[in-house]
């Protein structure tokens, strides 16, 4: 399988500043004419500093958004084309842009899209995905079942109009929908907030309810693992209890084909095992022995817990996020083969974003973590 990353920053897109560009260009100039020796070939000398130079990096500022296509991908027939995309943050955009430069998103398109959860963040590009404006194409959303109150009110059938009215009120979901992604797409794209309404979108767009342990399978074998709120419930006053895995719950999702194995498990707010001494065993057992864990780790501990570290600011605690150490600590006890730390922190600009990818690899050499740990960035390809 070949998996793509299109978005990777966490909770809001975050563009490279103007600042950042200027001292990245003063940086580069300045190590180029150091290292660079002059003469007839200085286009291939800067070409080949490029290449390899941290001023040329950047992590991108579009929020999350994954790819999978299945191994033969480009061989295949436009009948058996499909693209499997977690979650659509605004990197959704570019990749919806790319998926026509292929040829068989004209109306012959298919894509399985699998939401994590209804964040914001991770559903804002949906409405600027280009092959979902194609009549013909066929877009399938696997969504959460997360809230009761919304399945009931679902199952009931009222009008779109009725169901934001209601969402407005009782901040619950639409009667007019299937599922919590149908609800959260059709409010996004409702009047006043988007000019094409969901529902206007010509393609053909569907909506399927996700169990707990669902397994998709077309092409490549997609297992569903939620992971919800745990006991004893958290107390922000105390410190006392387990940490709230992410807000009304998640979905991570295991992509299985000729016995590889890549995990998608964004937005899991973890214990860290070898200071708190608990063990979040279900998602441990989750992301054993995988090939590749794409995992949250948007703060550093001292951003996490302040306090703890001797330090004044807001703790994070409680946010649905992990430190890059705790998803060491996991990746270290489960055998993962290689780690991708991702949804980046979107104040941490390219430079900072080097500084905690040197900070996690020290960190995964001292505990004795045998893996490749590696920053995941926009355009970023892996292939199992």
């Amino acid at each position: 399988m070949d998996i793509k990353i299109w978005g990777c920053r966490g909770s809001i897109p975050a563009p490279i500043k103007p600042a950042d560009v200027k001292q990245k260009i003063k940086e580069g100039i300045v190590d180029c004419l150091n290292t660079t020796q002059g003469g007839d070939d200085i286009e291939s000398q800067v070409d080949n500093y490029l290449a390899t130079a941290d001023v040329a990096k950047t992590f991108g500022g579009n929020t999350t958004c994954l790819e999978v296509k299945a191994k033969g991908y480009n061989e295949a027939t436009i009948e058996d084309k499909i693209s499997y995309m977690f979650d659509c943050g605004s990197g959704l955009r570019e990749a919806g842009l790319d998926m026509m430069s292929r040829g068989n998103f004209f109306g012959n398109g298919k894509v399985k899209v699998f939401l994590s959860h209804m964040h914001w963040d991770h559903i804002n590009g949906f409405p600027f995905f280009v092959p979902a404006f194609i009549p013909g194409n066929k877009v399938i959303v696997y969504g959460s079942k997360t809230h009761e109150e919304a399945l009931d009110l679902a199952l009931k059938g009222q009008s779109e109009e009725q169901g934001i009215e209601s969402v407005l009120t009782n901040g619950v979901a639409s009667g007019a929908v299937d599922c919590l992604a149908q609800y959260a797409l059709t409010v996004q794209q409702s009047a006043g907030l988007f000019p094409v309404k969901l529902k206007e979108m010509p393609s053909s767009i569907q909506f399927h309810y996700l169990e707990n342990e669902e397994v998709v399978e077309n092409g490549v074998r997609v297992e569903s693992k939620y992971f919800g709120d745990r006991t004893p419930e958290y107390n922000f006053k105390t410190g006392e209890g387990l940490v709230p895995r992410h807000k009304e719950g998640i979905f991570s999702y295991k992509v299985i084909e000729d016995g590889k194995s890549f995990v998608y498990a964004t937005d899991i707010e973890l214990d860290q095992p070898t200071k708190k001494g608990s063990v979040d065993t279900e998602y441990l057992a989750w992301i054993k022995g995988v090939d590749v864990l794409y995992a949250d780790a948007q703060y550093t501990p001292e951003e996490y817990n302040p306090a703890e570290h001797g330090k004044q600011g807001m703790a994070k605690i409680g946010w649905g996020h992990s430190t890059y150490e705790t998803i060491i600590d996991y990746a270290k006890e489960a055998g993962v083969k290689k780690l991708l730390l991702g949804h980046h922190e979107p104040t941490r600009n390219d430079k900072g974003l080097i500084e905690l990818h040197k900070r996690a690899t020290e960190y995964a050499k001292q505990g004795g973590y045998e893996g490749k740990v590696e920053m995941a960035f926009e355009g970023m390809n892996v292939t199992l």
